[in-house]
C-alpha cells in the first residue's frame, strides 16, 4: 500500500511532494515484486543508498535512472504516472470562476 499525503492537484504541489509520491510508488512496486533494494539498485545500475534516497523522496531521479528502475522492476515507465494518478485521484472538478448554471 502506498502511504503518503498530498498530490491532490499536481499543479499546486511542491517538488518535494512530487518526489515523495514518486518514491512511494517506486518502493511500493519494488515491495510488491518482493525485490530488495540491493537487487533492484544493482540491476538498475544505482547504488542502494541512492535508490533508498529516491524512494524516500530525498533525491531527484533522472529520466535515465527512472527508466532503469522501471526495467529492473518489469514495469512500463508510463505506468508510474498511472500509479500516481490512481493513488491520488484529482479533486472533483469545480466550475470556472463566474460560471452560472442554466436555469
Amino acid at each position: 500500500m502506498i502511504r503518503y499525503q498530498g498530490m491532490s492537484f499536481a499543479y499546486s504541489e511542491s517538488a518535494q511532494v512530487v518526489r515523495a509520491a514518486l518514491g512511494a510508488v517506486l518502493r511500493g512496486r519494488r515491495e510488491a515484486a518482493r525485490r530488495t533494494l540491493t537487487e533492484v539498485a544493482a540491476e538498475a545500475g544505482l547504488s542502494p543508498a541512492h535508490l533508498s534516497e529516491v524512494e524516500r523522496g530525498r533525491k531527484e531521479v533522472s529520466t535515465e535512472r527512472l527508466l532503469a528502475v522501471a526495467h529492473a522492476l518489469g514495469v512500463r515507465p508510463a505506468d508510474f504516472s498511472a500509479y500516481l494518478a490512481m493513488a491520488n485521484p484529482p479533486p472533483k472538478a469545480r466550475p470556472p470562476i463566474g460560471f452560472q448554471p442554466r436555469r
